[in-house]
C-alpha cells in the first residue's frame, strides 16, 4: 500500500507533500517525529489506512490545530510490515 501524505500548511509550514508506504508510516508517522498516535477508541487506526481504497483519504487531527491527510494511491503490497502489529 502507499498513500500521498499532505500536511496541513497552517501548521506545518511549506511542507511537500510525501508518498510513502505503510511501513515507511509507521516508523515516520506514529513510532517517529510526525507526532501521530494510534488511537485504539476509533479515532484513527493503521486499520483506517488499510482499508482505504485507492483514491479515498483519511485526515487525522491533532489537539494544536494539525492536520495530516492521507490518500492511498497504490496497492502495492511488500512482503511484510514487521513492525506493525494486528
Amino acid at each position: 500500500m502507499e498513500f500521498l501524505v499532505v500536511w496541513n500548511e497552517e501548521a506545518y509550514g511549506d511542507v511537500e507533500p510525501r508518498t510513502v508506504n505503510m511501513q515507511e508510516f509507521v516508523d515516520d508517522g506514529i513510532e517517529g517525529d510526525w507526532g501521530i498516535e494510534e488511537d485504539e477508541d476509533g479515532e484513527f487506526t493503521l486499520e483506517h489506512l488499510e482499508n482505504l481504497k485507492v483514491g479515498d483519504s483519511h485526515t487525522t487531527y491533532g489537539p494544536w490545530g494539525w492536520s495530516v491527510k492521507f490518500t492511498r494511491i497504490a496497492n502495492v503490497h511488500y512482503p511484510s510490515y514487521p513492525n506493525v502489529s494486528g
